[in-house]
């Protein structure tokens, strides 16, 4: 069931992401909105033992993350960006992170 949820959790995420890169400091209640029920839908996923996994300034582990692409960068093995969110349920993986890593 969480393989079907996921994905809706984080096109919420990616929506909301986009709105706030657009419209940065204005104030609407629909995205309020939104990001109260992304809020519920977190708690939901945590209650069940799904966490996300850390990213962005980590330094690459294969058993979390899922490298899909390189950049030139300072420390060699650090993840640059997020392409996707990863997910651990209960200390599993349940879907590794897609990564950029510095190369």
């Amino acid at each position: 069931m969480l393989e079907e949820f996921i994905p809706v959790y984080d096109h919420l995420r990616m929506a909301i992401q986009g709105v706030k890169n657009k419209e940065q400091g204005i104030n609407d209640p629909w995205v309020d909105g939104v990001n109260h029920v992304l809020r519920q839908f977190a708690e939901i996923l945590k209650s069940h033992g799904v966490e996300e996994i850390k990213t962005v300034g980590e330094i690459f582990n294969p058993e979390l993350h899922e490298a899909v692409g390189e950049e030139e960068g300072e420390e060699e093995g650090k993840i640059l960006r997020e392409i996707f969110a990863g997910y651990t349920m209960n200390g599993k993986v349940i879907r590794p992170a897609k990564v950029i890593v510095t190369k």
